[in-house]
Parts: structure tokens; sequence; C-alpha cells
């Protein structure tokens, strides 16, 4: 199977394994949950600290796939360091500005979920704990309008 590729020790191997589930979860949305069965997850979050930029494009533009499933935005954030190696890489100079993007989106994408959003903001991404907060301002306030 394509993600136990993901444990080679050729880097190559691993970046082409990369690329190749990203694009499975493109056509067919069921595949993500699969996909992420088992540890996958936690590999792909691994490959985020990796000092190869090739290795950690792929994995941030496939964690970006997934993490538009919103069950999958849970699983992703339940992994240790996968939200503060994010909110690093988006506040980071890194060459690649599309890396940078797709972090900044996989974060949007993760700010479905409170638990991620709570851990966003520990690691000073405050903006969805300030959005979370005036909605719900906005909910009690339409609550109080009623009779």
């Amino acid at each position: 199977m394509i993600v136990d590729m993901l444990k080679s020790s050729s880097r190559r191997v691993c970046c082409k394994a990369l690329e190749t589930l990203r694009i499975v979860p493109e056509e067919d949305s069921n595949n993500k949950e699969i996909m992420a069965e088992g540890n996958t997850v936690r590999t792909i979050v691994k490959f985020l600290s990796h000092e190869q930029s090739k290795e950690r494009e792929e994995a941030v533009s496939l964690l970006f796939e997934l993490s538009k499933s919103e069950t999958l935005c849970e699983k992703i954030g339940s992994v240790n360091g996968a939200i503060l190696i994010l909110v690093g890489m988006t506040s980071s100079k890194l060459k690649n500005l599309l890396t940078v993007e797709k972090a900044d989106r996989t974060l949007d994408n993760l700010a479905k979920c409170e638990n991620n959003v709570r851990q966003m903001a520990e690691n000073g991404r405050l903006q969805p704990l300030l959005t979370l907060l005036l909605e719900g301002l906005e909910c009690i306030e339409l609550l109080e309008l009623l009779p």
C-alpha cells in the first residue's frame, strides 16, 4: 500500500508517496477517511518537521486536503505537535510562500473544531478563538432579543 511507502528511508520514495496520497482524496472524499485510519495522519505530521522542503511541502498539501473533512480535522488536531508546527510554519520565513499559505489554510480548516481552536490560541494563533467568542456573543445577543 502507498501509506507503507512513507516509512521508506528513501526521500524520493517518501515524496512520491506523499504526492500520490494527496491526489487520492482530491478525486474521492471517501478515500480521506480510509487514508486516515491507523497512524497515517501521525506519519504525515512527522514530515512537517523535516528539513527537506519538498517533503514538508507535500505533507502540508496532503494535510490541507485531509483537513477539508470535519471528521479528520479532529484527528489532525489530536496528533501531538501538529497545530504547533503548522502555526510555526505560518509565522516563519519559509522560502516557499505556497507552503506557508497551505499551512494557513489548513489551520483555517482545523478551526472548525473547538479543541483545535484552543490549541491554536495556546500556540499564539488567536484569531479563531476571537471569532468563536464573537459568534458566541452574537448568539447570546440574539437569545436576549427573543421573548
